[in-house]
This record gives C-alpha cells, structure tokens and sequence, in this order.
C-alpha cells in the first residue's frame, strides 16, 4: 500500500498524508493480489500498466475538478 502512496505522491506532486490505524477484527492479516490465475484460465492480462493507469485517473480528477467549477 505505500508503495501505491508513493507512486501517488509523485504523479500528483505533492505528499498524501497516511494514517495507521491498529488492525480491524474483519481486516485480512495480509492481502497478496496475483492476476496470473486469471492469465492462466482466462487468457486475461492487464492492458494499462500502474504507472499508466495513475495518470490517467491524475487527468481525469483534474478535468472533473475544472469542469466542477463551472
């Protein structure tokens, strides 16, 4: 997750402010995401890469914002 946070961070240019809380009891101990099953069984595989994916939603928030405005 703060890998995510950092990355985050450097698209939109400034710092994200992070707040660790203790462990809720409904929350996983650990939560690894592997798309390979899907791969595997489906034939899927991502098309838009983290990097990518996080500027294109850093555009859209900017664009939703200026069109918000008016």
């Amino acid at each position: 997750m703060l890998d995510l946070v950092a990355r985050l961070e450097q698209h939109f240019g400034h710092g994200i402010a992070v707040n660790h809380r203790p462990a809720r009891a409904f929350d996983l101990p650990a939560n690894v995401l592997d798309s390979t099953l899907a791969g595997h069984e489906l034939g899927w595989s991502p098309q838009t890469s983290l990097a990518k994916g996080v500027e294109r939603t850093r555009r859209w928030l900017a664009f939703a914002k200026v069109n918000a405005q008016t």
